[in-house]
């Protein structure tokens, strides 16, 4: 490990992580925290009309689940993206197709996703917590700490899935009467 001298620090783990020691001041911040180009919220690369690409095709994949009452794998979700795309804006997409389809609060679209379990990602939970807190608490009973159990996570996204596939019958139903069908 490098020994900070006359550099401006404190710490000598600050200079060990930048790679180089800076008699002039501490390195910028984003050699520290890691701001740079690497993580832009849109690839400098991504064409803008791609965005509006990608949410209609999380959409029409959500919906044909919706559509067949069945899930959709979290393979065939992650397919649709460039590898280089990060999670967290995969997730965002998610996120935006869902609620362009229905109010969260109503239906949560992103619920069809499964793992191989069958059960949605952790990412539900956490929506399902925050959006419906008051279903979530009375499911974990007076132990309000403890984690989910495996039955309880089951049917919390039964329950979610039969809200959406609900939904869809409805929207599905007042587009045919629309259309004259």
């Amino acid at each position: 490990m490098k020994r900070m001298e006359n550099a401006g620090f404190a710490s000598p783990r600050v200079a060990s992580r930048t790679g180089s020691l800076n008699p002039a001041g501490p390195p910028r911040a984003s050699a520290l925290f890691g701001n740079d180009a690497r993580h832009r919220r849109r690839p400098a690369f991504w064409p803008l009309g791609m965005s509006t690409e990608l949410d209609e095709k999380v959409g029409r994949l959500l919906r044909r689940a919706a559509s067949r009452r069945s899930l959709v794998p979290y393979g065939a979700f992650h397919a649709l993206f460039a590898g280089e795309v990060p999670l967290r804006e995969r997730y965002e997409k998610l996120e935006t197709a869902a609620a362009a389809l229905c109010e969260p609060r109503e239906a949560d679209y992103a619920s069809l996703l499964a793992t191989d379990s069958g059960l949605p990602g952790p990412d539900f939970y956490t929506r399902l917590r925050r959006l419906h807190a008051e279903r979530y608490y009375a499911t974990l009973g007076a132990d309000r700490h403890r984690m989910l159990r495996l039955a309880e996570k089951r049917q919390l996204a039964s329950e979610e899935r039969e809200r959406v596939y609900a939904h869809y019958q409805r929207y599905a139903a007042e587009v045919a009467c629309m259309n004259g069908v």
